[in-house]
Formats: C-alpha cells, sequence, structure tokens
C-alpha cells in the first residue's frame, strides 16, 4: 500500500473525532482519538500535528468520562460485545470510554454461556472489569426412533389384587354351606324314616337325630351366609 494512501486512512480516525467531539459524542470522539494516537507513529512529521490536537483533547476527555479496562477470557474472535444494548468495539488493552454512571456490558460468543454484568463507574476512572466465559453444557439428543415411530409411554400396570382373605373367607362359605346342605338331607332322610317308623325306640332316636342335624344345619348355613357376605365385601375392597 502507498505510504500516503496510509497515512489518509490513518488520518480518518482524527477527522472523526473531531467530528464526534463537536457533535458532543464524548465517549465516542475519546474512542477515536485513542485509536488515531494507537495507530500512527509517534516521530511521524506527517501527523504530528494532529497528534498533539488528539493528545491534548483526549486527556481532557478523560477527566470528562469513566474508561471500562475490559479483559474477556477466553479471547474468541466470534464474542460479541454490547455496552447498554449498542455493540461496542473491545481493543486488546485500551479502555472502553464510557459516561459516568452505570453501565449493563453484555458480552455472548457461540458455544458459551452469554454474561451480563453491570459497572459503576465516575468521571476520570479507569474500571477494571474481568469477564469469564463459561462452556454451555452439552445437550444430549434424543436416541433416534426406529422408522420415526411415535413413542406413546404406557402407563404402568396396577397392581394385581391377590386377595387373599377373599378366597379364605369364599372357601369357609363353601365348607360351611357344603355342611349345612349334609346335615339338612341327613335330617329329611331320618325325617321320612320318622314318621314311617313303629319301633318306640327307633321313634326316640330319629327324633334326637332330627333335631341335632336340624340344628347343625341352619348353624352351618348361618355360618356360610355370613362367610360369604364377608367374601364379598373383601373382594371389593382388599388388594
Amino acid at each position: 500500500m502507498d505510504e500516503g494512501v496510509a497515512l489518509f486512512h490513518k488520518g480518518d480516525d482524527f477527522d472523526i473525532a473531531e467530528a464526534l467531539r463537536a457533535l458532543g459524542r464524548a465517549a465516542e470522539a475519546a474512542a477515536a482519538y485513542d485509536r488515531f494516537l494507537e495507530e500512527t507513529d509517534a516521530d511521524s512529521r506527517e501527523v504530528a500535528g494532529q497528534r498533539r490536537t488528539a493528545r491534548s483533547e483526549l486527556d481532557g476527555l478523560e477527566h470528562r468520562l469513566g474508561r471500562i479496562a475490559l479483559v474477556i477470557e477466553p479471547d474468541e474472535p466470534a464474542r460479541e460485545v454490547k455496552l447498554d444494548g449498542l455493540a461496542a468495539t473491545v481493543r486488546p488493552g485500551r479502555p472502553v470510554y464510557v459516561a459516568p454512571g452505570r453501565h449493563v456490558v453484555e458480552v455472548t460468543a457461540p458455544g458459551y454461556r452469554p454474561v451480563r454484568t453491570e459497572v459503576a463507574v465516575s468521571a476520570g476512572e479507569l474500571r477494571d472489569l474481568a469477564v469469564a466465559l463459561g462452556r454451555e453444557a452439552a445437550v444430549t439428543p434424543p436416541a433416534a426412533r426406529k422408522n420415526d415411530e411415535l413413542m406413546v409411554e404406557r402407563p404402568a400396570p396396577a397392581p394385581r389384587r391377590r386377595r387373599l382373605w377373599t378366597w379364605v373367607a369364599a372357601s369357609a362359605a363353601a365348607g360351611l354351606l357344603g355342611g349345612g346342605v349334609f346335615f339338612g338331607v341327613r335330617a329329611g332322610s331320618a325325617y321320612d324314616e320318622y314318621r314311617t317308623t313303629d319301633s318306640p325306640e327307633r321313634y326316640d332316636q330319629l327324633r334326637d337325630q332330627i333335631r341335632r342335624d336340624s340344628l347343625a344345619a341352619n348353624l352351618l348355613f348361618a355360618g356360610g351366609g355370613v362367610a360369604a357376605i364377608g367374601s364379598a365385601i373383601l373382594f371389593a375392597g382388599e388388594f
């Protein structure tokens, strides 16, 4: 590149700084003056006058403005810095000029968690601010589904009811009712013989047997009924 062209481009920052200062945009003017002084040769005669002016103006602005020395780790080239919601340029080793007061600094970079912090700076103060970017947690993609089928989660089956005491009660009811039937049939058979016998001795025996068997049958039928009702109740409520 031709030296004259290079000097012209370097002088652009000085002209920009002068224009920004005239517009009252002090922080942006200070950044342009600082960039001009950093990028031009202090021994160059071509810009010696501009450098003196830039140094004088920047000294005056630094007393009115605050400065933030922002250090970001890791120093990723794809990072983005915003100051109070607006994109900001951060040059390594150079401060960010701001108006006195509170400011919000946001730093983002691909693959890192964004960082947002507030900082208060007074006029003439140089405030150090270190920002450490942390890696975002890796997200494990869901397992591939065979043939892109929709997998529907089925509810867990309800526990099977054991109903132990239900079956105990039912068995008892069956046994008692069976015993009642047995004694009832035997009492009926004895009664038929009782009606036809001519033996006084046998008559007395059959009468006593009928009484005993009838009583036993009634008790067994009653117990079987209670057991059947109990088994029905247990069937509805037992697990």
